[in-house]
Parts: C-alpha cells; structure tokens; sequence
C-alpha cells in the first residue's frame, strides 16, 4: 500500500469539475508527484533527528493555490461582480501574496459558486462580518484564500472538494452547530478501518498497532470523547477563523496533517527549554523553525481519515460529526494523546493492557497551548477531588468530590475576568452521585456571559457539542459553576489564580449559607456525600438547557441591580450594567456602540476580535462581577 492519500496515478489538476471554468480560471500548474517519503536529517540542538518530513512540506506547498489573472482577465470580473468589487474596495487589503484585489474578487466568486443557496448566504454574512478578511494565521494568508485552496487544490483520496468547503463554511458562520457524535459507518469504512489498526505497517502509518486485533464491534461508538477537541475547533471558529480554515485545508490534503508554529515560551514559560523536554515525553512531533520556537505536526491517524470521509455520506443536519469535524477531532485527540485511536475512541489507560475514555487535565492544556494562537494556556482546578483513604468493596479507583478550591463568586470572578480579556473559557465539568462519586465528566466552551432581565441573575452563553442542540445554550451560574472541575485561562490570569489558590489552606466546603449555589456535602471519616439527592421522589427531571436566542436577553436596559461585595473577594465597581442587545446568532454583545458604518456593526459578533472593519476592543469590556450578599460564601 502507498502513503494513505497519496494518488500517484492522479494527473488532473484541478479536480474535473473545475476544468470547465471560464478561461480565467488559472489556480495552479499540473500536479507534479511528491519526492520519496525519507525523513529529514536535521538535527536538533539535543543531537536527535527532527521528526519533520520532506514529504509533508512538500504537500504542505500543494496547498497554496496560485492565481494568474491578466488584465482582461481583471477587467471581466470586475465588470461581471460590480457591486462585490466595490464592497470588497471599501475593506481593508491583504498583504499576504496573491491576495490583491482582482484576486480576492476572483476566489469569492469561485467560493460563492461551488456553494449551495444556505451556505452562500453564510459566506455573504462572513464577509460583512471581516471573517474572510481576517488573515491572523501562521502563513498570513485570510480565511477566504484557504477556503479558495479547499476548493481548487487536490484533496486526500476520498474526499470531496466541494462537501469539504461547504461543511466549513457552516461552521464558521455558525459555530454552535459543532458536534462530537460518531457516525454510523459503512461496511467499506468498516473493513478499510480494521485493515489499517490490525495491520498499521501495511499502510506505513506512524500509529502503534492494538493490543489486541479489532473487530467491527469495536468501531461503534456510542458515547464520543472528543468533547476537548470539539471545544477547541469551536474556539478556533471563533476566534481564529483563517488559522483554523488553514487547518482543515492541510488536515484533508494528502498530507493528512497540519503543521503548527508555537512558541516554547508558551509550553513552559518558567523554563522554555524544558519545552523540548515535554514535547518529547508527550511523543509529538516536532521540529526546530526558529529561535524560541518549533513546528508541531498535528497529523489525522488512518482510521480518523477513514471515519471522516465516510461521513460525507450523511446529509448537513448535524445529526452525526461532519467531515471536517471528525478529522479535526481526530487529529487534535491523537495530539494529546499518541495512544488515542479513533477507529473505537479509547486511548491506553494508565493500568497496562487497559484503555479509557478522554484526555487529562494537562493532555487537555498541552493541546490547547499548542493550537491557540493567544499567548499559551494554563489550567486552574478548581474542585477537590480524592479517593477514599479506605475505599469499600467496589469502590477502588472511584474519584470523590470533596469540596472547592475557590469560592462561587471567585469563580465566577475568574471566568468574567477572562471573557474580558475577549478570551472564551474552554471548562471541565464533573457529574457526581448521591454518594458523591464523580460518575461523568465533559469539556465545554464558556464563550460570553451576560444578565437575564426576566430575573436579574447572572447566565453564561455555553457552546457544548454533546448535548445535541446546534445552536449555544443557556446556563445559569448557579447550575454551571459547581459542576467546574477545572478551567483553560489566559497564562498571565491563571498564574495570578493558581497563586491565589497555593495561598490558601485547604479547600472550600459549602455550609448552609452556600445552599443557593451549591449541593451541600457533609464531613465524615469517608468523602463528603450529597446531602440530597437533586431529584426528589415527586419530582420531574430538569429541563433541557434553553437555546440561546437574541430575543432570550433583549437588549433592554436592566431593572435596578445593586450588588454587595463578598468579604475577602477584590472586585472593581463595575463601569456599565450587563446590556446584550440584539444580532442574528451567536453570542451576545456587550454595549456595541451604534455608530454608522458599512457593515452594519450592530450585526458584527463582538467575541471575534481583531477583526478588519470591528468596533475597537474597548468597547466590549464586560463590568466587574459582583455577587448579592445572600450568595456569599
């Protein structure tokens, strides 16, 4: 078997159905076959060989279409896409070569026409937004440019061109649709699955092989445990649309991986050096691109390739993963973890022979430092957890929860705090039984937070891609923040916490003045169990959350709302009241200046910053939390 991808066959470039395009369509040159799949050796400052590939840079380049447009060529689209081309003259130009003004014009044009009706008024609303112009990503080429290369550039075999680029498009004009949920595979994913996980050199895959030989049982997947990685694709969409365009382009071409800078100061800020040190202990490959820096190769393990382009068989619904999302997670859960196999979703558990399900609290920060283009990320934990010093029959290895390291209103104080900092919140939440045993656990994405009007209490916008609403929900703080086991924050803020947190002595327990907020535990010589259980006998289960809507938090000014300090808690006077008025989906905006612009700023998604043609940042900064006194701890 050859590289998986790789067509050697393959002469046509682009794909067929571009070859009937009107004569200015000039993208790229005939496809030449990669070199031979050799490793580079380039040796690192710790004498090892770099795990770089001469393949992947070379796929890497086969990614970059490019565009020759001659004056005629210029003149036709102009006078074909008038008003665009006034539009996209009023916006600011990209820097980044091939993307002057005819050539943008071109490749929204192609963009626009290889999509269906729902998906071009997406990419209508992307571009009045300035997702498509942003250009924050390590090749400094814009979102538009790499959705352009998705569609015109050879693809992986199996995947489709132009499937691939409307599933993206979705997903950056809303990213709230992310899912984690398998889907079904067919017989032939299922047999193309099983003979690249029970026999990995065949295809020379760089996985290790199963302990045991998998049978088509194995591959269903019922329950997902990509919640981590779909929490970061969502934050990506967000915030870093063309880095993450960036990524998918590389992800589904035949390099099935994409490569990505990051600073060592970012991994380990007290010593960069050590950096390399982890790098290695963790198993991802790198190599050295720069003083302080290395290149990480995020790659897709076969049996993530193979699920991923079998779910292009399912309609857009957002029933099941897309595509694009099943390669994405695949990728970013085997960057974590090496031992992370999609073909059945467990990853080796820390007994030998056994597996489990999930990442680590630092496999969880390593991944996100890695991807996020902000600065690095460091975890904070804010529950206490232990096992029984003398656990029962039956209770081994059963983790309890025994109380908090910071405060309702510190928490929400840190949260706050970092959507501030236009910085959504990517949090680990526990489950726990009536004997307080931690039974579930999940990842979400805290992406803004605002005051309901209908009874003046703090809810927080949450993005979760497991509880099968395509849209952001709704949350109270009360119901959110006692379920935070532990949470990504900006380094500079989770240091000045994580200090916080070392100061104090033990941990928190919740008494009766806590009642509101939290489940009440009890000290015994065992963990601290439920006093309750949450449900009563007559009771009916809680509903689901509510879906988040502009019309659920009118942009109406808030009853009067005077809030106490809690004793010990520093809080600034907050300089406006929460105000979240109206625009079409997403999250809510806060205070957005009316002033007249092109682009309709009141529409514009506040938590995308920077932006070409936004409201400065200033304008969005969230007001201190403050908590009424009978919340206090």
């Amino acid at each position: 078997m050859g590289i998986p991808g790789y067509q050697p066959s393959y002469q046509g470039f682009p794909p067929p159905y571009q070859q009937a395009q009107p004569p200015y369509q000039r993208v790229a040159p005939a496809f030449t076959p990669p070199p031979p799949y050799q490793q580079v050796a380039t040796p690192t400052s710790a004498g090892q060989k770099s795990d770089m590939l001469a393949f992947d840079r070379f796929q890497a380049l086969q990614t970059k279409p490019v565009i020759r447009l001659s004056q005629y060529d210029k003149w036709k689209l102009i006078s074909m896409h008038p008003q665009l081309y006034r539009q996209l003259k009023q916006m600011p130009a990209s820097q980044a070569p091939g993307e002057g003004l005819p050539e943008t014009l071109h490749m929204y044009a192609k963009v626009h026409q290889a999509l269906d009706p729902l998906s071009r008024k997406q990419l209508k609303n992307l571009l009045k937004q300035g997702v498509l112009q942003n250009n924050r990503s390590d090749d400094n080429h814009s979102t538009l440019y790499h959705l352009y290369s998705m569609l015109v550039t050879r693809r992986a075999q199996g995947y489709d061109n132009r499937i691939l680029l409307k599933e993206t498009v979705d997903i950056l004009g809303q990213p709230g649709i992310i899912s984690q949920k398998f889907a079904p595979l067919s017989q032939n994913a299922t047999r193309q699955i099983l003979l690249a996980r029970n026999y990995p050199g065949l295809n020379r895959a760089n996985v290790d092989p199963p302990a045991k030989p998998l049978t088509p049982a194995d591959l269903n997947v019922d329950s997902s445990a990509t919640c981590v990685s779909s929490s970061l694709m969502y934050y990506m969409a967000e915030k870093e649309p063309a880095e993450l365009a960036r990524h998918l382009s590389e992800l589904t071409s035949p390099m099935n991986a994409f490569l990505e800078k990051v600073r060592l100061a970012e991994i380990s800020p007290d010593n960069p050096q050590e950096a390399l040190t982890l790098l290695r202990e963790n198993r991802i490959p790198f190599s050295e691109s720069g003083p302080g820096e290395v290149t990480v190769k995020v790659e897709n393990p076969p049996a993530g390739m193979y699920r991923a382009i079998d779910a292009q068989r399912y309609p857009a619904g957002h029933q099941y993963r897309s595509a694009v999302e099943a390669a994405y997670q695949s990728a970013l859960t085997h960057l974590a973890t090496r031992s992370y196999d999609p073909a059945t979703d467990f990853r080796d558990s820390d007994a030998p022979g056994e597996t489990s399900k999930g990442l680590t609290e630092a496999e969880k920060t390593m991944m996100e430092t890695i991807v996020k283009e902000n600065g690095g990320v460091q975890s904070v934990t804010y529950q206490a957890v232990a096992n029984k010093a003398s656990p029962a029959p039956g209770e081994e290895g059963n983790s309890y929860l025994y109380g908090y390291n910071r405060s309702f209103e510190q928490t929400i104080t840190d949260i706050l705090k970092s959507l501030r900092m236009n910085e959504p919140v990517i949090i680990g939440t526990t489950d726990t039984d009536e004997t307080g045993a931690i039974v579930t656990g999940h990842e979400i994405t805290v992406s803004g937070a605002g005051i309901d009007p209908s009874d003046n209490q703090l809810k927080f916008i949450v993005a979760d891609s497991d509880d099968g609403v395509p849209s952001l929900v709704v949350k109270s703080a009360k119901e959110l923040i006692p379920t935070i086991h532990h949470a990504g924050l900006p380094t500079p803020l989770a240091r000045q916490v994580n200090r916080e947190v070392s100061a104090n002595s033990g941990y928190f327990i919740p008494d009766q003045k806590d009642a509101m907020n939290f489940k009440l535990l009890k000290r015994e010589h065992g963990p601290m169990p439920v006093e309750q259980a949450d449900v009563g006998p007559n009771e009916q289960e809680p509903a689901p959350p509510p879906t988040y809507t502009p019309q659920a938090f009118p942009g109406n000014p808030l009853p009067a709302y005077t809030p106490a300090f809690t004793p010990g808690i520093a809080a600034a006077q907050p300089q406006t009241p929460f105000k979240i008025p109206q625009q079409p989906y997403g999250k809510p905006m806060l205070n957005v200046p009316t002033a007249p612009s092109p682009f309709n700023l009141n529409t514009v998604n506040a938590f995308r910053q920077p932006l070409p043609a936004r409201v400065p940042q200033s304008a969005f900064q969230l007001p201190a939390y403050q908590v009424p006194v009978a919340a206090a701890g």
